[in-house]
């Protein structure tokens, strides 16, 4: 899955296409959601106290608010090392251990959490995960309760039926 997904964004770099327009595309082709084209308008960082599998991981909240065909829009992502959930409007809308990846909109690069500022042009894709990591003792290492977050999993396929 892994080279399929860097044929998709290797064929969308030769023919030009956009960022979002490979996004599209690896939604399409892996099943998953592009879930909006933002600009950061805000990065919190706290350290994390709680006894959790990830203690002493550095935590951020980051805000987003949609533009261009998602305006109005507005996205909150929690993450750790990695990016943990995506809420809308306070709904969520994607949770690990599904895969949630932020593209820069100019370079067409992924986005480390650590890297993430205020004013970046993002887009936000969510891919469901291998079966394996649905089972409820995987569930237990990888899942958002894992991580601190006070909500359960929920597959991104059921989810956004």
């Amino acid at each position: 899955r892994a080279t399929g997904i860097g044929r998709v964004l290797e064929d969308c770099a030769t023919r030009g296409s956009s960022t979002t327009a490979a996004v599209d595309r690896l939604a399409e082709e892996f099943d998953g959601i592009r879930l909006a084209e933002c600009r950061v308008t805000g990065v919190h960082v706290a350290r994390n106290t709680a006894t959790t599998t990830v203690l002493n991981n550095t935590r951020r909240t980051i805000l987003l608010e949609g533009v261009n065909g998602d305006d109005g829009r507005w996205l909150r992502l929690e993450a750790g090392h990695e990016f943990h959930a995506v809420l809308e409007d306070g709904e969520l809308r994607a949770t690990v251990p599904d895969i949630i990846t932020v593209f820069d909109v100019y370079s067409g690069e992924p986005v480390l959490v650590k890297d993430l500022q205020y004013g970046m042009r993002v887009v936000v894709l969510a891919l469901p995960c291998p079966p394996l990591w649905r089972q409820p003792h995987a569930l237990e290492l990888v899942g958002p309760r894992a991580f601190g977050l006070a909500v359960d999993y929920v597959p991104l396929a059921v989810g956004h039926a």
